[in-house]
């Protein structure tokens, strides 16, 4: 009994695997027609489901996947270890969350400039006399970028406030808009995280770290009460990459237990 159990599980799973792979297929050819089809001034798009998603789900009866995109403000960096322009400060019990600042002279720059000032408008800066810099609000920045891009956002469907998505629903799919600003470099707080692990792990995670953009993202940490001051980290394009290369061994016993967790547990 037991091994027959076995052996039609294991014919269920490949299944859903495949089918998943299929999906995720079709899905990548959906996004170059979005793109190519969408071109927005300023913004580049990049398809990122967080928590990866769609490269390793079994779905529970029910439930449907989303698609995720983050909209990158192009031309803008965020500086990680200088005072430069637009840069960050972490918060102080965190370690993925902060404050963006932006000097006085770039503002200036910004709201002169076409597109940017459309994006970069005054209520999107508050002066901090501390800093002697702007604080840029996360809030009204996923804002204007919406708003800039004009997405067709679910009206009906309201995110938490200190969620970095905006949702909205395509022809067959719901999706995810996330703005965001490109940061200049990995932070040293996370390249020793990063450097924590074996040799073999460590080198493949070091090779990732140079390949892959990290952005920064307009969501607080909850148990802040600056939350909505500060942007979060986001690896949603390292998760990515990371989990296309799993073996169909793990990429399947990931699915099963994130099936059993949002059975169980969400």
């Amino acid at each position: 009994m037991t091994d027959a159990f076995n052996t039609i599980f294991e014919k269920y799973v490949d299944t859903l695997d495949n089918w998943q792979r299929l999906v995720d297929d079709i899905r990548k050819m959906h996004h170059e027609i979005w793109t190519e089809s969408r071109i927005i001034p300023i913004i580049r798009q990049h398809r990122a489901g967080s928590r990866v998603e769609k490269q390793c789900r079994i779905l529970p009866k029910g439930k449907q996947t989303d698609v995720d995109y983050k909209f990158e403000v192009t031309g803008i960096i965020v500086d990680m270890e200088n005072k430069n322009g637009f840069y960050w400060k972490f918060s102080d019990f965190t370690g993925a969350h902060g404050k963006i600042f932006v000097s006085n002279s770039t503002k200036t720059e910004l709201i002169r400039k076409e597109h940017y000032r459309e994006i970069f408008t005054e209520n999107v800066f508050e002066w901090t006399p501390n800093e002697e810099a702007y604080l840029l609000l996360p809030g009204q920045f996923k804002n204007n970028v919406v708003k800039f891009s004009q997405f067709e956002y679910r009206r009906d469907a309201t995110p938490p406030h200190n969620s970095p998505s905006v949702p909205g629903k395509g022809a067959v799919n719901e999706y995810d808009i996330v703005p965001c600003l490109r940061i200049s470099e990995w932070p040293q707080r996370v390249h020793k995280r990063t450097y924590n692990a074996s040799d073999i792990t460590r080198q493949v995670r070091s090779k990732m770290v140079d390949d892959e953009p990290l952005f920064v993202v307009p969501a607080g940490d909850p148990c802040s009460l600056e939350k909505e001051q500060q942007f979060r980290l986001s690896f949603s394009l390292l998760e990515v990459k990371y989990f296309e290369g799993l073996s169909a061994y793990f990429r399947k016993l990931y699915g099963l237990i994130k099936y059993i967790f949002k059975m169980n547990i969400d």
